[in-house]
């Protein structure tokens, strides 16, 4: 095994190599890529100690070999398996017995230690864990020409190196998911939009298409709906490099067998994933599909049924040109983009069946999901559908002629006239609140067309509350994903050089002649950084918050009783009022969580009132006459300076604060946690008259 000769050596006794270790355990850290990290260590091991070579290789749970992962410093003749096992080598005995191996000198070396190694053999090897959290995840291998002893020092800072390099590449694979994550949340959103809006049945699809390839990273896509009365699946819509027409529009009968993976997703209706690295299937794939992979140029595939209900409407392809594989992360996506696409295909269908075809106007009219209206030119209903009615919670009799379009719309003097008589349509394609009979909000996407010949006016709503809805969620989530980069960011700030600080004093502690007001001051800054260490990581709970522990609990003496452990220490002027409703009795809560929030919401009282004021705490029952659907409230309200108005839709934000020292975390754990007791806080405020934050609480547990 011939190896480089490396001329670089480690810089001799006279280094420092305390502060040398500190800088390179610091700008390991810096890194928040997995190759820049394996590549930092790599590179500082052969320069440290004049290696040869350096191999780092990983856990592969899937496999259950240690995977090659970075190779540093060893030439291209030294040949060695990419996939190691247990059983096989130092390597396998070091990540099976958790223990650093070193060998001076290897048995099969003949030589001196001035005798550099043979061709086919190194002399010298050293070896150690890689560590997270106690596991070993992997091993770091060291190779020398000469025979070479290690001192106890040396010993101690590999096994460190070991150390330090698991938690660098924990940090950096957190970072990258992180980043990973809230990517495709962003995607997700591009989906929603390009799905939301009423268009052609082929521009719907095509932006889909589009969507996969330049938000999600896929290579190439392809979108084939079904043809029931052809018995074949037919592409409609395609996008990416290679992705002609002539790929898009390709053709599959439903009479094959099932070894077209097409027709497999939409047939089996479930995802099929290929990896082919020749690229068309083996002798068993239909030969129609394996011709269709040669012009696309595709290796790898997966497919996606698009279904409604228990039928199939079509299948989404995505493919990758190279070397991609398919992680379980992208079939989930790939089966999100695919119930998005189903509610697209199902409305544009729709809305191109009533813009084209007059004879079957009256059928859609009725039976589509899409609430419809026809207006006349005073924009008094003439005619609605049973989804309007649905939608609207009136009777079609209590609608027609008897009811304007405005009585159902918030915010009633923003919406313009609908059609202006002689003036002709007004042009609508937009989202608007509508409120039903009951006073609920619909978020609704609002269509109006002129219907030729006459006055009257063709109005569509599609009620968009759940994707809203969804949406908010998905949103919600881009903002955890980028708290979680966030915390990340923060890892690397703050708590690794903490790590660096600690470890850096332990090894002072371990120098000869070092006073003993020096150790007294080392542990006093170790004590100082896992102080700060641990303010961090409760600091980065809140990206991964604890799940309540509910259990009954008596709300009212509960409440009393976070009340007496704030009242007592609170400053001279604050008049305390305190009500608890009798009949509130008890209620399913993680009492530690709920002492937390109600110590907030206190504590914010009293800020708000640095002159002075009264503070009131209630208890009452809400909605006793709903039975099942009652709550428990408890309120906190101050007659401090109160909240303007633009401040209350971010006051909940995390890192929003209008306090000087403020972190902008308690409201936004505040809200976490009862959200987690599947309850609601709500705000209500008046400036310089004080401000009253009301806690809603199920009396039922939250079922799944």
């Amino acid at each position: 095994m011939p190896m480089r000769k490396d001329t670089t050596r480690p810089a001799g006794p006279q280094a420092d190599p305390t502060i040398e270790s500190w800088r390179f355990f610091a700008s390991l850290h810096e890194s928040l890529r997995t190759p820049d990290v394996l590549k930092a260590a790599g590179e500082w091991m052969r320069r440290r100690f004049g290696f040869g070579g350096v191999d780092i290789h990983l856990n592969h749970p899937e496999s259950g070999t240690l995977r090659l992962a970075g190779r540093f410093g060893l030439s291209q003749d030294f040949i060695r398996e990419s996939d190691l096992t247990p059983e096989h080598g130092p390597e396998g005995r070091i990540a099976r017995d958790g223990s650093p191996l070193v060998l001076a000198r290897y048995p099969e070396h003949p030589g001196s230690e001035a005798e550099p190694a043979g061709p086919d053999q190194p002399a010298a090897y050293a070896g150690v864990p890689i560590t997270d959290r106690g596991r070993t995840v992997g091993v770091l291998s060291c190779h020398m020409d000469r025979v070479r002893p290690f001192g106890e020092p040396e010993r101690v800072l590999l096994g460190e190196v070991g150390r330090q390099l698991g938690l660098a590449l924990r940090n950096a694979a957190e970072h990258e998911q992180a980043e990973q994550k809230a990517h495709r949340y962003i995607a997700m959103s591009r989906v929603i939009t390009a799905t939301r809006h009423l268009g052609t049945l082929d521009s719907t699809l095509q932006d889909i298409a589009k969507v996969l390839v330049q938000a999600l990273g896929f290579d190439q896509a392809w979108i084939g709906l079904m043809d029931v009365k052809a018995a074949t699946i037919r592409g409609r819509a395609g996008f990416g490099a290679g992705m002609t027409p002539r790929c898009v529009d390709v053709a599959f009968t439903l009479e094959l067998p099932m070894a077209n993976p097409a027709l497999e997703a939409s047939l089996a209706q479930k995802p099929v994933i290929c990896a082919d690295p020749d690229g068309g299937g083996d002798a068993s794939t239909d030969a129609a599909f394996r011709q269709w992979m040669k012009r696309t140029r595709s290796s790898n595939w997966a497919f996606a049924p698009i279904l409604s209900g228990g039928d199939t409407l079509g299948v989404i392809g995505v493919f990758y040109l190279g070397d991609g594989v398919f992680a379980e992360e992208d079939v989930r996506t790939l089966v999100m983009v695919a119930e998005q696409a189903a509610n697209a295909v199902e409305n544009a269908q729709l809305y191109e069946q009533i813009k084209t075809s007059e004879e079957r106007y009256r059928n859609l009219f009725e039976a589509g999901g899409i609430s419809f209206a026809i207006l006349d030119d005073q924009n008094k209903f003439k005619q609605v559908n049973r989804a309007f009615e649905t939608l609207s919670g009136y009777d079609r009799e209590e609608i027609v002629g008897q009811m304007s379009i405005f009585q159902f719309f918030s915010g009633k003097s923003q919406l313009p006239l609908l059609y202006a008589g002689n003036a002709g349509a007004w042009d609508q394609n937009r989202e608007f609140l509508f409120e039903d009979r009951n006073g609920r909000q619909h978020h609704v996407h609002l269509t109006t067309d002129p219907i030729p010949g006459t006055t009257d006016l063709l109005v569509s709503l599609i009620d968009m509350t759940r994707e809203r809805e969804l949406e908010r969620r998905l949103f919600k989530s881009e903002e955890l994903a980028a708290i979680g980069e966030l915390s990340a960011g923060i890892a690397h700030e703050i708590r690794n050089p903490l790590v660096a600080i600690t470890t850096s004093a332990s090894l002072l502690k371990d120098e000869t002649g070092l006073s003993h007001e020096g150790r007294q001051i080392l542990d006093v800054v170790k004590e100082e950084t896992d102080h700060l260490a641990a303010i961090v990581d409760d600091f980065l709970k809140f990206a991964r918050p604890k799940k309540p522990a509910i259990q009954k609990e008596d709300l009212n003496r509960l409440v009393r009783d976070i009340v007496k452990r704030n009242r007592e220490p609170s400053r001279p002027g604050i008049d305390w009022v305190e009500e608890y409703d009798p009949a509130v009795t008890e209620v399913p809560v993680d009492r530690h969580q709920l002492q937390q929030v109600l110590t907030n919401l206190i504590q914010n009282g009293m800020d708000a009132m640095p002159s002075g004021g009264t503070l009131a705490v209630r208890t009452t029952l809400c909605g006793a006459e709903a039975g099942a659907d009652a709550c428990a409230c408890v309120s906190v309200s101050d007659t401090g300076t109160g909240v303007p108005e633009p401040e209350r839709e971010k006051i909940f934000q995390p890192f929003y604060s209008t306090k000087e020292k403020g972190t902008g975390m308690g409201l936004a754990i505040c809200r976490r946690i009862i959200q987690e007791h599947d309850g609601e806080i709500i705000l209500r405020s008046e400036v310089d008259r004080g401000s009253a934050f009301i806690v809603r609480l199920r009396l039922t547990p939250k079922t799944v």
